[in-house]
């Protein structure tokens, strides 16, 4: 069984060595293809069987130019199953628009599960993808499928890396936040406010785990009012 597992964006990448680990138990052999955004983070992962990079990041025409290249690379290497690391968003739809032999199949994990029932452009993709993916039992029991299986996994699974010691005095609390910093997706208003009516604890700390571009206006956090 070949199997493709695609990430065209620069996030996720915590779920994809997870999915590999899988496949691979179950004899599959396995291509990743990702954003050249995620080189770093992916390269490492020597249980793949090929990992290709592409500038997925372009926009235009440039990124159909990529899609079509992507495209004719699975189609002519007889790929059975295709998985998105993220299966929503338009450049998924875009390339589920290329004509693809009627034995692939298709699945994908859905981040954000709403989208099922209430994007159009979800429901067009759904149109192809007939198997996603949440990332929790709960997320699995609060869809309702129609036309399409819904299973759950839990991305625990990552290779091995240098430990960097962390100074931490044992009486200290970590709290942490994962992901990018993206107030569109994250209501850190109200925990500032919070924090400001009632200061905590010096010995509690909240620590943001993902690296943000302090240019951006995500990055711009001094202000949060």
């Amino acid at each position: 069984m070949k199997t493709v597992i695609i990430e065209f964006g620069n996030s996720h990448d915590e779920c994809l060595y997870s999915q590999l680990l899988f496949l691979k138990e179950k004899g599959h052999e396995v291509t990743l293809v990702c954003s050249e955004e995620l080189k770093k983070q992916v390269e490492p992962f020597s249980e793949a069987d090929e990992i290709r990079f592409y500038p997925f990041y372009k926009k235009g025409f440039s990124r159909m130019m990529l899609l079509f290249k992507l495209w004719r690379f699975l189609v002519k290497n007889n790929f059975d199953k295709i998985i998105f690391n993220k299966a929503q968003n338009k450049i998924v739809q875009n390339f589920l628009g290329f004509p693809f032999p009627k034995k692939t199949g298709f699945a994908g994990t859905i981040h954000n599960p709403k989208k099922l029932q209430t994007s159009l452009r979800q429901k067009l993709i759904t149109r192809k993808i007939k198997k996603y993916f949440v990332l929790n039992d709960y997320l699995k029991e609060a869809v309702r499928p129609a036309g399409f299986e819904v299973e759950s996994y839990y991305p625990v699974f990552f290779p091995q890396v240098e430990v960097i010691p962390l100074s931490k005095e044992p009486d200290e609390v970590w709290i942490c936040i994962p992901g990018p910093v993206d107030f569109n997706r994250r209501n850190y208003v109200s925990l500032f406010s919070a924090l400001e009516q009632k200061v905590p604890d010096a010995r509690i700390k909240f620590i943001l785990l993902r690296k943000c571009n302090p240019e951006s206006e995500n990055g711009k956090i001094s202000d949060p009012g």
